[in-house]
């Protein structure tokens, strides 16, 4: 486990539960809401079963990373919440929610056996090229384990998860590091009301 986080306070845990079922709701939504809509209007025969473009395994690899094993219990009741309100299936969608976390805690343990820098670390650097192989090696995890609740049409099934996870993350890592990006001009813009 990560120094950084066995040594959270009750305090921490509650901000980083809120924030993870936030932006894991957020996404969720966004993929149910807009992305799937949009890429169900190409008519791709057979892929409605997978975005292409899958928000929350962005936002499952971005908590892990940054709560440690503590990321995956935030997820669950995120996961779940989110199952609750655009689940057909909930029994499925709970399996789903278990197995795709479990998916991204593998790749952080393959990632820690590597010695990438896998886990944040206060006043480290970003390693965003180990944190993308990190994302890319859950998606491939996730859709393994993802093709143990379906049968047929595995290999369809399996690459419609990876590529989706894996665009998913990338826009998401995009999306966050435009938010710092425009944090750090803010900072570094001069005061014009010190005039």
């Amino acid at each position: 486990m990560n120094s950084h986080t066995s040594q959270l306070r009750l305090s921490d845990h509650v901000i980083g539960l809120s924030l993870t079922s936030l932006f894991y709701f957020l996404s969720y939504s966004a993929v149910h809401l807009s992305i799937s809509p949009l890429q169900n209007s190409f008519n791709l025969q057979g892929l409605s079963f997978a975005s292409l473009v899958y928000l929350p395994h962005g936002v499952r690899v971005l908590t892990i990373w940054l709560y440690g094993w503590w990321g995956a219990l935030y997820l669950l009741p995120a996961s779940l919440i989110s199952a609750v309100f655009y689940s057909k299936d909930f029994e499925m969608a709970a399996q789903a929610t278990a197995l795709s976390t479990l998916a991204v805690m593998a790749a952080f343990l393959v990632a820690q056996r590597m010695r990438l820098g896998a886990f944040y670390k206060p006043g480290q650097s970003v390693l965003w090229h180990d944190l993308l192989l990190v994302g890319a090696l859950a998606a491939g995890f996730n859709a393994v384990f993802l093709s143990l609740l379906r049968t047929g049409e595995a290999f369809r099934f399996e690459s419609a998860i990876f590529v989706g996870d894996i665009l998913g993350f990338v826009v998401v890592k995009l999306c966050l590091l435009a938010f710092f990006r425009c944090l750090r001009k803010r900072a570094n813009k001069p005061d014009s009301d010190a005039r």
